[in-house]
């Protein structure tokens, strides 16, 4: 079994979910998601108006429930009706209906239940290779770690590849947040950040590419290497209000190469040369030109 393999070049990291649905705080219960649920009614049929109604859900509720809706929707309560669970609902909003059997709503609610935590866990995949962009050799070592002062937790630290990937399942604990996940392998390191949510609303992966692992990632201003026309370096996006623009598409090199921007608007580049650089970021649907500097590390 190698320790470094072959010669390694870069890493890719990625993982199947941008955001995975946080755990429940009360002991035996679990926290569940559920999307896209139809309002139906016990006094009217499909098409009426009407400001109250419920959602069927897949597992008894125990404990608390939250809905989300384009309307202004409260609570009302709760129950098992022969075999359906039930979660009723009502609008506060004025001159607000559901159209029962066509509005829909979400929800997150505890169940005392054994329910599939998958919504809970993502795979961390590392991508590593030669300079060649071969897979480096079979038993290469991977090293993951987490960054964060919220509870997830990784099925493994150290992986070993096979065909040029190791995995590791981040599973996320009772605590909300963004965690910081990482991979080394020889001299390059990849990370990347996932959101543990109360309710999922990015369904997307998330991916990024490595850089030397004694480079600083924390900073607006991070070193570049290199100065061949091959640069290395992060940047973080924000906009008109100093907002990070997060969980965005950026494309950089005469839009040869695309990247995510990360949780806080960062996005990686590999493709840097010193003066001025341009690139485009699309935000629903329309796309921006933005450019960034890179001084020459000579002062020349």
């Amino acid at each position: 079994m190698s320790l470094l393999g072959s010669a390694i070049d870069s890493i890719a990291l990625s993982s199947d979910k941008a955001q995975v649905l946080v755990g429940s705080s009360i002991e035996g219960q679990t926290t569940v998601n559920e999307t896209n649920l139809t309002v139906l009614s016990d006094t009217y049929g499909s098409g009426y108006w009407s400001r109250e109604g419920y959602v069927v859900v897949q597992n008894p509720v125990a404990g608390s429930a939250q809905i989300s809706s384009s309307l202004t929707v409260v609570l009302s309560g709760y129950r098992t009706v022969g075999s359906e669970h039930r979660i009723y609902m009502r609008v506060a909003g004025d001159f607000q209906f559901f159209t029962i059997g066509e509005s829909t709503v979400d929800v997150s609610y505890s169940t005392a239940a054994t329910v599939d935590n998958s919504a809970g866990q993502a795979t961390i995949t590392a991508t590593v290779s030669q300079s060649d962009d071969s897979p480096v050799t079979d038993g290469t070592l991977v090293q993951f770690g987490l960054d964060g002062w919220i509870d997830a937790t990784l099925s493994s630290s150290r992986a070993y590849t096979s065909g040029g990937k190791a995995t590791t399942i981040l599973t996320a604990g009772k605590q909300t947040g963004s965690t910081r996940v990482s991979a080394i392998c020889g001299s390059q390191k990849a990370d990347l950040s996932i959101d543990v949510v109360s309710v999922i609303t990015d369904d997307t992966g998330v991916g990024t590419i490595s850089y030397p692992s004694g480079t600083d990632t924390g900073s607006n201003t991070p070193e570049d290497s290199g100065t061949d026309g091959s640069i290395r370096g992060t940047r973080r996006l924000v906009g008109c209000e100093g907002e990070p623009l997060a969980r965005v598409w950026v494309s950089l090199c005469g839009g040869q190469i695309s990247r995510q921007t990360d949780s806080n608007g960062v996005f990686r580049f590999d493709c840097g040369v010193i003066g001025d650089n341009t690139g485009s970021v699309t935000i629903d649907g329309k796309s921006y030109q933005f450019v960034w500097t890179i001084a020459d590390p000579q002062g020349v």
